[in-house]
C-alpha cells in the first residue's frame, strides 16, 4: 500500500503555520500600548523657538539667496558639479598607515588642547 504525501505536508504546512502570529494581532494594536500620533511634528513644535517657522521658515541673514539660487538651478537642469577629490595619503599620523603612538595617558584639558 502506497501512502500520499499530499496529507503530510499539508499538515507540516498547518502545524509550522500555526505559531504565526496574524497582521492583526500586532502588540501596539492592544489597548493602552503606545500609539503614534504625530510625535515627530509634535516634538518639532516643541524645539522651535518662533513656531511659525513650521508654516514659513527663515532666510539666511546676509544673503539674497544668490548661492542657493544656482546650486538649485544646476539640479534643475542635470549639471551638478562633481565633488572635489580628497586625498588624504600621508597627511595622516603614520602616513595613513594606522595613526603613530600616543605617549602616555592625557590628563587635564592642557594636553587635549595642545599642552601646557
Amino acid at each position: 500500500m502506497k501512502l500520499s504525501r499530499t496529507p503530510l505536508i499539508a499538515a507540516l504546512a498547518l502545524l509550522s503555520l500555526a505559531g504565526c502570529q496574524t497582521a492583526t494581532s500586532d502588540p501596539f494594536d492592544k489597548p493602552y500600548t503606545w500609539k503614534v500620533s504625530g510625535i515627530n511634528d509634535d516634538n518639532l513644535r516643541a524645539m522651535l523657538v518662533n513656531p511659525n517657522d513650521m508654516v514659513v521658515g527663515q532666510g539666511a541673514r546676509g544673503s539674497n539667496g544668490v548661492l542657493a539660487n544656482a546650486a538649485v538651478s544646476r539640479v534643475l537642469q542635470d549639471k551638478v558639479k562633481p565633488l572635489p577629490t580628497v586625498s588624504t595619503g600621508g597627511a595622516l599620523p603614520g602616513g595613513g598607515t594606522g595613526g603613530g603612538g600616543g605617549g602616555g595617558a592625557a590628563t587635564g584639558l592642557g594636553a587635549i588642547g595642545g599642552g601646557q
